[in-house]
């Protein structure tokens, strides 16, 4: 979207709010959130095979569903 005057303000804020809701990361661009406010970020570690299930220790020993389970996890990891 292009900002083309104060008529375009409100849709592009709800369109970046939305976008910023999706993403979970309203709080950190929200300006009116104070600096000491901010939850810490934190790296958390990519999903491995015992993820999907504790007793396998590779993808080939998962079934389906646990590897489904593992792909949904990486693509959480990823975002």
């Amino acid at each position: 979207m292009i900002l083309n005057g104060p008529n375009d303000w409100d849709e592009w804020i709800e369109i970046t709010k939305t976008k910023a809701i999706a993403n979970k990361i309203l709080e950190y661009v929200n300006h009116s959130t104070a600096k000491e406010d901010l939850p810490s970020l934190t790296e958390s570690s990519i999903p491995k095979e015992v993820d999907g299930n504790p007793e396998k220790q590779t993808i080939a020993a998962l079934d389906e569903a646990e590897k489904e389970e593992l792909k949904l996890l990486r693509l959480d990891y990823k975002r």
